[in-house]
């Protein structure tokens, strides 16, 4: 009976040792803002053109790293297809074959197919999407979580405030290629410039590039001599043209996706001088966040999210340019606006899901 006492002790003692040990280690490993007992998660970016555009890539990894900063990732990397159709599937495969990236993170309507079909290749595959939605129904994607951001409500407010700062009547908008994405700025651009100015006129032309700023270029000051004296630019890098073309011939334009003015005023002061505003889609924030959640365990997958003016995923870039060159009296109009769209007032119509007639119409009733 001795012997037995001894040897019970003797596991309850050591039991009690494993208990505090993996109490430690879980403790250690929570710091750094992984959770507790994981490895810090490995994060890799794909983007489907390069770093360095000043705009839509350049934001995204920038959300990456500061997802990094704030809960401690372990490694990430970015992956540049530079514009490459034919890549996107093996690069995303070998990704996924390679089984070190815990999410892999990548975008926008141009690689919605290859996302699809890579993710339901490798259902223990997590991705995080952004700029596109993805179909959930049935069950499918199950290791996906998709977002966008509401851009035809905030080109709404771009729109509203061209109309408004016009002296012509006359405003434009040079896309890059006519995709749903870039058509749905158009799309709440022209509602936003009906709203307050029935009578406008919104010229559109598209480059079939995101990168060809010498057509871009031209196409703003195509669109300037006949009477555009604000212009659009919803084409990534290639919009540096549009804003040379403001710069040189005294128009205005609106830049797109981050905060153009404060980008360019260093390197490109005249270009951002010409800029009264940018429609910014809030990626970083929202990539951020949502690798915060995954960190943390409460993030959902499985899901689309659609973020929206009134939770911040979208808006006009409120600089020192704005309130400098665009009257108290338009931006307290542009508030309100704002507010209208918030609340469900007003609600602005989206090229995605809209049948090319209804799209043609509208582009026409502005014409």
């Amino acid at each position: 009976m001795k012997k037995f006492a001894a040897m019970i002790l003797s596991l309850v003692l050591a039991f009690s040792l494993v208990a505090c040990n993996g109490g430690d280690e879980s403790s250690s490993s929570a710091s750094g803002g992984s959770s507790a007992g994981k490895d810090p998660l490995n994060v890799v970016l794909v983007v489907p053109n390069s770093l360095g555009d000043k705009a839509f890539s350049d934001m995204i990894w920038n959300g990456i790293n500061m997802a990094k900063e704030e809960y401690g990732l372990g490694e990430i990397k970015c992956i540049e297809l530079q514009g490459d159709t034919t890549t996107p599937i093996p690069t995303m495969t070998e990704l996924c074959e390679l089984g070190e990236w815990d999410i892999i993170v990548t975008g926008t309507f141009s690689l919605q197919e290859s996302i699809e079909t890579v993710a339901e290749q490798f259902p223990d595959q997590k991705f995080i999407i952004y700029d596109t939605e993805l179909d959930y129904s049935d069950g499918k994607f199950a290791n996906c979580a998709s977002f966008v951001a509401l851009q035809n409500e905030g080109s709404f407010l771009g729109g509203a405030l061209a109309a408004l700062m016009s002296k012509t009547g006359v405003i434009g908008f040079v896309g890059g290629k006519e995709t749903t994405s870039v058509s749905d700025f158009l799309v709440g651009y022209i509602e936003g410039a009906q709203y307050v100015n029935p009578d406008i006129t919104v010229r559109s032309s598209f480059i079939g590039s995101f990168t060809d700023t010498a057509t871009a270029k031209e196409l703003a000051m195509a669109q300037n001599a006949q009477s555009a004296d604000i212009i659009f630019a919803v084409c990534s890098g290639a919009g540096l043209g549009v804003y040379e073309a403001a710069a040189e011939k005294g128009f205005w334009a609106i830049g797109v996706d981050s905060d153009q003015s404060l980008i360019l005023e260093e390197t490109a002061p005249d270009s951002a001088n010409a800029i009264l505003t940018s429609v910014i889609k809030n990626f970083d924030v929202i990539l951020s966040d949502a690798i915060g959640e995954v960190v943390n365990g409460s993030f959902e997958w499985g899901v689309h999210h659609s973020i929206n003016l009134a939770a911040g995923g979208i808006g006009l870039a409120d600089n020192s340019y704005y309130q400098e060159n665009v009257p108290e009296e338009i931006r307290n109009q542009i508030a309100e606006i704002s507010k209208k769209i918030e609340s469900g007032e007003i609600v602005v119509s989206s090229a995605i899901g809209m049948d090319a007639a209804t799209y043609d119409a509208l582009k026409n009733s502005a014409a």
